[in-house]
């Protein structure tokens, strides 16, 4: 089973307990920054979301969104009641 595999199933457990929330982040992340996480040098991203919270989460849940220019943009984090990743969304 593969970790989004096994997010999935957390975030069906959780949706039933209503533990599942949102955190909104913007990213500017240049292509040679992110050449760590291809090197497997970068395993977790850190960020500040708009409400001020530090956060840590896969670096791998940024792939989808990776151009040649890097990672930038607004994106929304869903998170189950242990502040574990669901799903990473670009808004």
């Amino acid at each position: 089973m593969n970790d989004w595999e096994h997010l999935s199933v957390i975030h069906k457990q959780s949706a039933t307990t209503g533990q599942v929330r949102t955190i909104i982040i913007r990213l500017n992340i240049d292509s040679e920054e992110l050449l760590k996480l291809y090197r497997g040098s970068a395993r977790h991203v850190a960020a500040t979301s708009l409400d001020g919270q530090s956060i840590r989460f896969p670096a791998e849940a940024l792939k989808p969104f990776v151009t040649h220019h890097g990672v930038q943009g607004q994106f929304t984090l869903i998170v189950d009641g242990d502040n574990k990743l669901l799903d990473l969304q670009r808004d």
